[in-house]
């Protein structure tokens, strides 16, 4: 519950224990698969594999699958869009991979199995890693340390430093505007799918059913993928005048930035982040890693302050509390419906009668629901119902965010320990 976070690697290093609990009981997280991949890559990292495996472990137990979901890879995004498939871009998730169900009940609606890069993140946190993923650990750290980025910049300023200076960020962003408005979906197409490494038949096709397609109407016809196309333009323009560095590791964080449609707030430390970010968000927040752990520290130590009467009757409110100079307070203002806080979770509690009937029909729908053709609108919003199935560690961080484990906490009955 609360604003969709997407934080970058840098951001979820960062954060302390006690930071990521502020941050899992004020927000939702959504983890871009870059951020799955650049995980695993640190199992390569170190000479000692144990060493290398103990870093993955730490980082893959600040994502609870409890609290988070995975995001659509942007390149499945883009082919699906280009072959006419139409999604929202408004902080919301994309999601593939649930099955259209029709329940006994007769409701139709969409139930979500846990993504399989969920159920590698569990694995990670126990230190559980198969050959493919060690494979392509060791792939990836390849890839990224064979990114040419100087020789690309050498090769574009040839081609463009005789004709165009370009002094400041804001003046990129504004020459790659008009650059897409002159030239034609099928021209930028080509360039961005090759680049992306997507030049298989189904991107030939895509591209073929834009050949008749006006110049500047790439947004019109795949709003999507026109937004990556103008961010990867952004991008590659500013490192040939020298306004973003040649690092490599800049055209892997670069990928973030896909995802940000998908969110509410996008945090990073990355200074390529903190610089091009501003150019490219809509209707987000960029979130400065710095400013986010400072006010999840403050959040976090507001909380241990407490007493246990206290933290009970502030876990009947949902949101922070007020205070205007709280990133995470702002949020909330910004995204979440008015009067959040003003009606406790007590007074909407349903009866027991009430909640078991629900739980009841739930579990008909995941037990008994058969598959259906019933197909819903690009917002879902025909479902009857959403499932979203999770796995969760009885070793792990309790999905209550009271810092315990499940095992001592809300699954101790499950446990067979009850208090």
């Amino acid at each position: 519950m609360g604003p969709i976070l997407i934080c970058d690697k840098s951001s979820l290093q960062a954060l302390n224990p006690k930071e990521l609990n502020a941050l899992r009981r004020y927000y939702s997280l959504n983890i871009p698969p870059v951020l799955s991949v650049e995980i695993l890559g640190d199992l390569k990292k170190h000479s000692d594999p144990k060493a290398g495996q103990n870093e993955v472990r730490i980082l893959a137990n600040k994502l609870m699958p409890a609290n988070s979901v995975v995001n659509t890879n942007f390149r499945l995004l883009i082919e699906g869009e280009l072959s006419g498939h139409k999604f929202p871009m408004d902080g919301r998730p994309v999601l593939t991979g649930g099955k259209n169900m029709t329940g006994p009940d007769g409701k139709n609606g969409i139930i979500f199995e846990q993504s399989a890069e969920a159920d590698a993140l569990l694995r990670w946190q126990t230190g559980e890693f198969n050959e493919a993923e060690k494979l392509m650990a060791d792939a990836w750290r390849t890839s990224t340390a064979a990114i040419d980025l100087e020789g690309m910049q050498r090769h574009l300023r040839g081609k463009y430093s005789g004709k165009l200076k370009l002094q400041t960020l804001p003046d990129t962003a504004q020459f790659v505007g008009d650059l897409m408005a002159s030239n034609t979906p099928k021209v930028l197409l080509t360039w961005f799918l090759n680049d992306n490494g997507m030049f298989g038949d189904k991107a030939v096709l895509a591209v073929e059913k834009f050949k008749d397609a006006s110049a500047g109407s790439l947004h019109a016809h795949a709003p999507y993928t026109a937004y990556c196309v103008r961010t990867a333009l952004i991008f590659y323009f500013a490192v040939t005048f020298g306004l973003v560095s040649t690092r490599p590791t800049n055209r892997v964080d670069l990928e973030y930035l896909y995802y940000v449609p998908f969110c509410n707030a996008f945090s990073s430390g990355d200074n390529f982040h903190r610089k091009t970010a501003p150019l490219v968000v809509r209707d987000q927040v960029f979130a400065d890693r710095d400013i986010l752990k400072a006010d999840l520290k403050r959040l976090a130590e507001w909380w241990d302050k407490l007493s246990a009467d206290e933290r009970k009757h502030e876990s009947d409110f949902s949101g922070p509390p007020k205070n205007e100079e709280s990133l995470t307070h702002q949020l909330w203002q910004r995204v979440m419906k008015k009067g959040y806080r003003e009606r406790s979770h007590s007074e909407q509690k349903l009866s027991p009668d009430v909640s078991a009937k629900l739980l009841k029909q739930a579990q008909s729908w995941v037990k008994e629901g058969v598959p259906t053709d019933k197909t819903f609108n690009d917002s879902m919003d025909e479902c009857d119902f959403m499932v979203f199935k999770h796995m969760v560690r009885l070793d792990g961080p309790c999905i209550c965010n009271s810092g315990k484990m499940f095992k001592d906490c809300c699954g101790s009955k499950l446990d067979g320990r009850a208090k």
